[in-house]
């Protein structure tokens, strides 16, 4: 997470606009930059990026968080995470994806396993390789969460997050997910 420098507009702000989503901004008397909240619909996905308290190890600790609606909703429970060095497999984890570089990074666990190709296609994959900081994507019944320690300062990661999520809820009628 880069810091930006004094002057800098809020990154928040800035990708709302260029994403066309609603910044809805601090609406208490307790003022602080997790307040931010985006809401809107990108490619007919309801999206609300926001940054949350959630339980990290031994505490809790602020993160930011992307969180998608899909379009045609897979029935499935599924659970991806960065794996921390060499970490090895979780209990419950699939072996792998036959993907050698999504498989050495991340963890998955899925139930039932056999329709995790249909959110964790290759789109999914690539962006979910692209982000720059460790993370956990959640999918359940049609609702995508993507979380990551820290509030974003960075207008980049912002909109790669959110695009992790619109890839894992997108649904084409005539080819299914992309």
């Amino acid at each position: 997470m880069s810091q930006p420098g004094p002057g800098t507009p809020n990154p928040w702000k800035v990708f709302a606009k260029a994403r066309g989503l609603r910044f809805v901004g601090p609406s208490s008397v307790f003022v602080h930059e997790r307040s931010n909240v985006l809401e809107g619909v990108i490619d007919d996905v309801a999206l609300v990026v926001d940054a949350c308290m959630e339980a990290s190890r031994d505490r809790f600790v602020t993160h930011t968080r992307v969180t998608g609606r899909a379009v045609a909703p897979v029935p499935l429970r599924l659970a991806v995470q960065s794996r921390q060095g060499g970490a090895e497999i979780p209990d419950g984890a699939l072996r792998g994806l036959d993907d050698p570089e999504f498989d050495k990074r991340f963890a998955v666990k899925a139930t039932p396993a056999e329709p995790v190709r249909k959110i964790l296609g290759e789109d999914v994959r690539l962006a979910l390789l692209r982000f720059p900081e460790p993370l956990v994507l959640q999918y359940d019944g049609g609702e995508a969460r993507l979380f990551w320690e820290g509030v974003e300062k960075d207008v980049d990661t912002l909109a790669l997050g959110t695009e992790v999520v619109l890839a894992a809820c997108r649904f084409r009628r005539s080819g299914g997910y992309r």
